[in-house]
């Protein structure tokens, strides 16, 4: 997943866009398990400062997460890696990418994605997801044996595009674990609820 230069969204800014802020959408919630991951393996420091108190909790050392985050939550959390560690878009894909190939390694992920063909992971992508994310979905279409769309839907405003690519990049390592080569998962289309990428690989 290529990456374009652009400001940063702010975490105020992603908080003004949402329908009650900090607390937007209850429904929506993240595995914590990924999350402490992507924690343990970003530069932390000065985030703090950047969040409300109880989010910059989780931050500390020893802090334990609970099973399911709020998605905005967590969301919060990546805008503000990107924003205080990270020069552009580009350099904070490659540690996202990084980050989603470890969290592919962890036992429970390992069962659920390493699997012996590209079209395989993609049939399930969608079972995948809920795994890990709740109150958004993903529909695949496989347009061919190399090819695929994958539309994400949410709800409005809940992933900015930065989130969005980040996300590409762990499509991008789940196929690479399935065999596929030369992968691309492009973001192609990005409205308040819905985003597509289109998939290739080798």
């Amino acid at each position: 997943v290529g990456g374009k230069m652009t400001m940063p969204v702010t975490v105020e800014a992603y908080f003004a866009s949402l329908p009650g802020g900090l607390d937007a959408y209850p429904e929506c919630a993240h595995k914590g398990e990924t999350l402490g991951l992507w924690l343990r393996r970003s530069p932390t420091r000065g985030l703090a400062e950047r969040l409300p108190a109880h989010l910059g909790a989780l931050l500390a050392e020893g802090a334990t997460l609970p099973t399911w985050v709020p998605e905005v939550h967590a969301t919060a959390l990546y805008l503000a890696i990107r924003e205080v560690h990270f020069a552009d878009d580009a350099a904070f894909l490659a540690h996202a990418y990084a980050c989603n190939r470890a969290v592919l390694d962890t036992p429970t992920n390992r069962v659920l994605f390493w699997v012996a063909a590209p079209r395989a992971i993609l049939r399930a992508a969608g079972l995948r997801w809920n795994s890990l994310h709740r109150g958004s979905t993903l529909d695949i279409r496989i347009r061919s044996d190399t090819a695929a769309q994958v539309a994400m839907t949410f709800p409005a405003h809940l992933f900015p595009e930065v989130v969005l690519r980040g996300s590409a990049t762990g499509f991008v390592a789940a196929l690479e674990n399935a065999g596929a080569h030369e992968v691309q998962m492009v973001l192609k289309d990005a409205g308040p609820t819905r985003a597509v990428f289109a998939g290739s690989w080798k």
